[in-house]
């Protein structure tokens, strides 16, 4: 479990061991997906990411797959941005990015943008840029409210459209 809460997210996790904590929206268990919500739909699956980062200042996290080892999955929901990290394919960390007005509790990360982009050593990506302001006093001193999450993939532009589509039907 520490392995998966150095490499990805940023410091602070909700383990469902230890109940509310720090949360940032994060939940480690043993098992297969079993987080959906009833009625909840994917609308996008991306089976295997390749390079990830995470910056949430001062601290900022790299994520790449380590075949048989370490590898992730993105789910894009109606609700939410579901990011699934797996270790040997049997422990899973999960981490949630909620569409403003969907998410279930008071503590979690709402979406507050989204954008393409490409750098011209690690390619295209898609950028999702949240916040939570409802974090306890002491994990405020140990990481930024605002958290940026880079996917490096093809064709980000896809994701963009159906991120783009969502979050405009909140508004």
């Amino acid at each position: 479990m520490f392995l998966l809460a150095f490499v990805f997210p940023p410091v602070y996790i909700k383990d469902n061991l230890m109940g509310k904590d720090c949360s940032m929206s994060g939940i480690n268990k043993v098992g297969s997906l079993k987080s959906l919500l009833p009625g909840e739909e994917i609308l996008h699956f991306v089976p295997s990411l390749g390079l990830a980062t995470a910056k949430a200042l001062p601290t900022y996290r790299v994520f790449f797959p380590i075949p048989l080892f370490l590898r992730a999955s993105l789910y894009i929901t109606d609700r939410r941005v579901l990011t699934v990290v797996y270790l040997f394919g049997l422990v899973i960390e999960e981490f949630s990015s909620w569409y403003p007005g969907c998410g279930l509790e008071d503590d979690f990360e709402i979406v507050e943008s989204i954008s393409v982009g490409r750098l011209n050593i690690l390619g295209p990506y898609l950028e999702v840029i949240s916040h939570n302001d409802n974090r306890p006093w002491y994990c405020r001193y140990l990481c930024a409210a605002r958290l940026r999450l880079r996917f490096y993939m093809k064709n980000p532009e896809t994701l963009y459209e159906i991120f783009y589509g969502r979050l405009n039907k909140q508004y």
